[in-house]
């Protein structure tokens, strides 16, 4: 990671004004604006702030890392993929993008993948892309552009009670750092820094209810999931995404979409077996684990899930807003 030199913010944000934390013991995270953010993210965050000009029929999928962002891509790429055809008709048209690359080749991060990059210009990526335009972001509501706040883009943002986020954070964690001298981070650290708020883009919660208190007022433009009523009721979760995106669905394409988009296919094609995300440099098969509710109950004990549980209701007293876990 860089170093913390206001140099490298191009004067734009000194990060030695920032408060600084050490992050899983070798890198360095600044907290700016409430999160906290790896230096190249808060200099990609300036460059989209300053640049990104949203469309009205943009749709941006947004999560904190670790929360159902795979599944999401592929939900929203596939759904896209249905041309609504005659009531007579069995389905939608054959195109299958997933059969060819990695949900998160689909469905370019752009804080990561389209913006903060060296070798390719942001423009030329976004110009090329067909409308609707269909971005992801792990970004919290506060370092959204504001031409994406005052558009009429629609927003999709999905969220995982804490304990699974956790826990599915570690184990992926633990993939990219298979084969290093290290190992894997040890989880009672992992579990008292998360409780402290201090992960990329964290804290969790903070995160959540930013997006919720703005769901609030604007329905109409942003969409609220969550992972666990997906899991517990995927048809009608899928209906609510494709009417909400605009491209409501027939019964037998919602199969078709879900089918489609399940881990136990995706796992098995051969386009997520070997290889890496390109943009990424992060091996295919980091992103598909076992995709369940309630993983937490073979890691925690239970001072750790009450100590959590106490934590996360705090957070959330007042909000309206409920994990159900």
């Amino acid at each position: 990671m860089a170093s913390s030199t206001g140099s490298l913010m191009n004067q734009e944000v000194d990060l030695d004004q920032l408060p600084k934390q050490q992050f899983w013991e070798n890198n360095y995270l600044y907290k700016w604006k409430g999160f906290w953010l790896f230096p190249d993210m808060i200099k990609s965050v300036l460059d989209i702030q300053s640049h990104f000009k949203a469309r009205s029929d943009d749709i941006m999928l947004a999560s904190f890392p670790k929360t159902g962002t795979t599944w999401l891509k592929a939900l929203c790429v596939s759904i896209l993929e249905c041309q609504s055809k005659g009531d007579d008709d069995q389905g939608g048209d054959q195109t299958d993008e997933l059969s060819k690359k990695n949900p998160h080749s689909c469905v370019l991060t752009f804080e990561s993948e389209v913006y903060g990059k060296d070798d390719c210009n942001p423009e030329d990526i976004l110009s090329g892309m067909p409308s609707p335009r269909l971005l992801h972001t792990h970004l919290p509501y506060t370092h959204l552009p504001d031409s994406m706040k005052k558009s009429n883009c629609k927003i999709v943002y999905i969220t995982r009670n804490p304990k699974d986020t956790l826990v599915s954070f570690w184990h992926f964690a633990a993939k990219l750092s298979a084969g290093s001298n290290r190992g894997p981070y040890p989880f009672e650290k992992a579990y008292n820094e998360f409780c402290k708020g201090g992960y990329p883009l964290g804290p969790h919660t903070d995160h959540v209810l930013e997006y919720w208190y703005e769901k609030s007022k604007r329905p109409e433009n942003i969409l609220f999931l969550k992972y666990e009523e997906l899991k517990k009721d995927p048809k009608e979760q899928v209906k609510k995404l494709a009417s909400f995106i605009g491209r409501p669905l027939k019964e037998v394409e919602v199969e078709e979409v879900l089918w489609k988009s399940s881990l136990d296919r995706l796992k098995d094609l051969e386009v997520n077996k070997p290889g890496a995300v390109l943009t990424l440099n992060i091996p295919n098969s980091s992103f598909f684990r076992n995709g369940v509710v309630g993983d937490w109950k073979n890691h925690f004990t239970e001072e750790m899930k009450k100590n959590l549980d106490e934590i996360t209701r705090t957070k959330l007293e007042g909000s309206g807003f409920d994990f159900d876990v």
